[in-house]
């Protein structure tokens, strides 16, 4: 995704459209929701969060001065978080987004 210099490009090579999360988790959606506040994840959300500056998808012209969330850009399975799999907590996997950024990848 950095190999991508603008904003724009990077929010379009992650954009899902509404689509993937909708059929992973549905009514299990729970479940993410449980991994999220798990001791592990608070800790691995933490070091994204210092790592990226709180950079709205590491553009250092995009600060982000509300909620961060932390976006998975491989998204994340239902499996995935029932066996805790690396891939949840893999920082080359993470990075900061803005609430309305995130809101917008994913719708």
């Amino acid at each position: 995704m950095l190999t991508f210099p603008t904003f724009k490009e990077r929010y379009r090579y992650l954009r899902l459209n509404g689509f993937l999360g909708e059929e992973v988790f549905g009514s299990n959606r729970w479940i993410n929701q449980a991994f999220y506040q798990t001791k592990r994840w608070r800790s691995t959300r933490d070091q994204v969060i210092v790592r990226d500056n709180g950079y709205d998808l590491v553009c250092e012209e995009r600060p982000i001065f509300g909620l961060i969330t932390i976006h998975h850009i491989n998204p994340i399975t239902l499996e995935q978080i029932e066996n805790d799999d690396y891939a949840l907590y893999d920082l080359e996997n993470l990075v900061c987004t803005s609430d309305v950024t995130h809101r917008a990848i994913h719708y």
